[in-house]
């Protein structure tokens, strides 16, 4: 964890652990922690070393990543089909399963997607069974693209938040330069 923290200290952008398990998880699982960097410059310092310096602090956020994709796909009938979400860079770490399609089910398609979320790469897979095609729907993508969506809503949301503390984080920064230019002004 440290090593992503630092590589998005002197990177200055947000990195993303590998999947974990936390230590109040009781069941399978995992998580991926997101850290933003948060500097007191803006637009941030363009070199590691200048980045080093100007470091206010970090936005983490804890993705559960199990509760992420079922509140993503909470709006589909998800009997149909079957997701997984791997994360490549971490050995092809399962980060989420949706249930599996019933053995009887034929699986009539199948695609893969790629995701870059911040410094790692993930893989969301899609199996729809023979049912869901024959169901006088056809498919053209819009699951998948409706979902992968979903997850750039989250990352949005995700950035939403990061925006909010940076700015909180500034104003912060800044009372405090204002409260110790007080202070010397009255020690002199």
């Amino acid at each position: 964890r440290r090593t992503v923290v630092e590589l998005a200290w002197y990177s200055g952008i947000a990195s993303a652990s590998a999947p974990i398990r936390l230590v109040q998880e009781t069941g399978d699982q995992r998580a991926v922690l997101l850290y933003q960097p948060i500097y007191s410059d803006t637009p941030p310092p363009t070199t590691p070393e200048q980045r080093a310096t100007a470091l206010l602090g970090f936005v983490p956020v804890v993705l559960r990543t199990g509760d992420f994709m079922t509140s993503t796909l909470s709006s589909y009938d998800t009997s149909d089909f079957a997701i997984t979400l791997v994360d490549i860079g971490a050995e092809s770490e399962v980060l989420y399963r949706s249930s599996e399609l019933p053995a009887s089910e034929h699986s009539a398609f199948a695609t893969t997607k790629s995701i870059k979320l911040a410094n790692r790469q993930w893989e969301i897979h899609y199996v729809s069974s023979d049912a869901q095609l024959n169901a006088e729907m056809q498919f053209d993508g819009v699951s998948a693209l409706l979902i992968v969506l979903g997850l750039t809503a989250g990352l949005v949301a995700y950035l939403a938040q990061r925006n909010r503390a940076e700015r909180m984080l500034r104003g912060y920064a800044t009372s405090l330069e204002e409260s110790n230019r007080e202070l010397d002004a009255y020690n002199h």
